[in-house]
């Protein structure tokens, strides 16, 4: 997604923006409930019915379930996973920051990462290549990987 960004990685911190809250939207509705959330990477096999699940589905509605994705409980955790997601996220709200147009950024801690091959490849890292990229609202790509990954940067 466009609206997810790194923030931090000791501890492992994610930052999502999310926006005012509408009919239909209720995602930061739940969080005020429960602090838990799940975020996940599709394969880009999955385009259309990840750009479907962010229709504005009424609140007795589960998009997982209306797009007849599979998705199981995350043991230890009080939030579900899509086990054909490339990898996934396991995250607690840790603070937000209310922007002035109505937009709020939620900083999240990760708490568990659940990658499709177990374990990760060497090096922790998940080849994104095969996983759906978002652009904007309604654009999705595939990513061309340039090498492995490199080196911490140093002066």
């Amino acid at each position: 997604m466009s609206q997810i960004l790194h923030v931090g990685a000791d501890p492992a911190r994610v930052g999502i923006l999310l926006r005012p809250e509408s009919s239909g939207h209720q995602t930061r509705t739940n969080l005020a409930q429960t602090p838990w959330a799940s975020l996940h990477a599709m394969p880009v096999e999955c385009a259309d019915q990840v750009h479907q699940a962010s229709a504005a589905y009424d609140e007795n509605t589960s998009e997982l379930e209306r797009l007849g994705w599979a998705y199981e409980r995350w043991k230890g955790f009080p939030v579900a996973y899509l086990p054909e997601a490339g990898w996934s996220l396991a995250l607690e709200v840790h603070e937000i920051h209310e922007l002035s147009n109505g937009t709020a950024l939620y900083v999240f801690d990760i708490h568990a990462v659940r990658a499709a091959h177990h374990p990760l490849p060497s090096g922790h890292w998940v080849d994104s290549a095969s996983l759906l990229h978002s652009i904007g609202l309604d654009q999705y790509g595939q990513a061309h990987i340039l090498g492995g990954p490199r080196p911490y940067a140093k002066p």
